[in-house]
């Protein structure tokens, strides 16, 4: 796989599953802005290298070991509703060893963190990173919202 992804924002924030003694996935976070990991990103270093680092301040040694979606860079807006961070998604297989030294209970689920997000892109931006979670990510997928959903089925009733 190769290192394609890039951060173009000043902060990045790392969506980490990591996979519970359950089966469920469950998500460290430090941030109730942008659930997951958030830091300040520096355009000197590849942004792999310190999603890396990040993962390893909560996983210790075990963080050198996720895999990282390189093909998943997600836009998330800030109040302003600007761009402000960029969301990458990552995921640490666990072997029962690691599981047993992972502080799970405080860590929520996907479904969790997204029922409490407000109902706007940022929410869509975590729903398309479940989709890559899940294995249902094809490279032609897009997010839509609910208005671009509509215009684009009444362009096609027109059409018809």
């Amino acid at each position: 796989m190769g290192l394609n992804i890039t951060c173009d924002t000043k902060i990045a924030t790392l969506l980490l599953a990591v996979e519970a003694d359950d089966g469920h996935l469950k998500f460290p976070i430090d941030s109730h802005y942008w659930p997951g990991l958030s830091f300040a990103a520096n355009p000197v270093i590849g942004i792999n290298i310190q999603l890396i680092n990040r993962a390893c301040d909560i996983l210790g040694s075990l963080g050198q070991k996720i895999d990282i979606w390189q093909s998943v860079a997600l836009p998330l807006l800030g109040n302003n509703r600007e761009l402000e961070s960029t969301l990458f998604v990552a995921r640490l297989n666990t072997t029962t060893e690691s599981r047993a030294i992972l502080p799970f209970n405080s860590w929520p689920t996907l479904p969790d963190l997204i029922k409490n997000l407000p109902k706007d892109k940022n929410r869509l931006a975590y729903l398309k990173a479940w989709q890559v979670l899940s294995g249902g990510l094809e490279e032609t997928t897009k997010i839509l919202d609910r208005d671009e959903v509509i215009k684009h089925i009444r362009s096609q009733e027109k059409n018809t």
